[in-house]
């Protein structure tokens, strides 16, 4: 399982050039960090709030609309299209795009689809038993994961389109699923400020708890 590191609270970092993507209200703020200019772009064909983004040649981004919106790297919109689906809400669906953007996966309810980005078409459906939170496409889009509330993690083939794994149970929601190809790990965030590490090997899991320490205060002699 190749990818790249992993997000629990929906701040992405791109490694060719690397952005920043600030939500507010009905605006998608753009900051180019690797130049260091802070000057903020207003993408001002976007009416409704942006889901999900994906960066490689060009910019992909899909709105609460299930517009998808492609614009150059100067952030000029190229072409478009929609996808027929019910809208595409933040605070209930998952929404991504494969690294290499040939796939797009968004979630309603327990139903994980599918798209083509090349074609424009629907190519599949995933089906969990409980509602999906999450989902996390590997490097080479070969593998899509899937979090749902209740805490299980499950590996479907691309290729197939079959489910080939459950990689794993928690105890609460999994939020938040990305392949770390440094280490050959699947990350996932959870509800209870858990973050779990699951080995693309062996499929073994290791837990971190995130929970916020008092921290000591240092004396100027120490």
């Amino acid at each position: 399982f190749k990818h790249s590191a992993y997000n629990s609270w929906n701040i992405a970092f791109w490694y060719y050039r690397l952005y920043i993507r600030i939500n507010y209200r009905n605006n998608t703020h753009i900051y180019n960090f690797k130049e260091k200019i802070m000057t903020g772009k207003i993408l001002k064909n976007l009416k409704k709030r942006v889901t999900a983004f994906g960066v490689g040649d060009n910019l992909y981004l899909i709105d609460e609309l299930n517009r998808v919106l492609i614009f150059s790297k100067n952030l000029l919109l190229m072409k478009g299209f929609k996808l027929k689906l019910p809208r595409n809400r933040v605070d209930e669906n998952s929404t991504k795009f494969s690294k290499d953007l040939k796939f797009l996966a968004i979630t309603l309810g327990n139903i994980t689809t599918l798209w083509d980005l090349e074609t424009k078409k629907h190519i599949a459906n995933f089906v969990n038993n409980s509602d999906v939170l999450s989902v996390g496409f590997d490097g080479e889009s070969k593998y899509l994961a899937t979090g749902d509330i209740a805490g299980e993690v499950k590996l479907y083939n691309l290729h197939i389109k079959k489910q080939v794994a459950l990689l794993g149970r928690h105890k609460d929601f999994i939020t938040d699923i990305e392949f770390c190809d440094e280490v050959n790990e699947i990350a996932c965030g959870c509800y209870d400020k858990c973050m779990l590490f699951i080995n693309g090997v062996d499929l073994s899991k290791k837990e971190r708890y995130l929970h916020i320490k008092p921290v000591k205060k240092v004396k100027k002699n120490e």
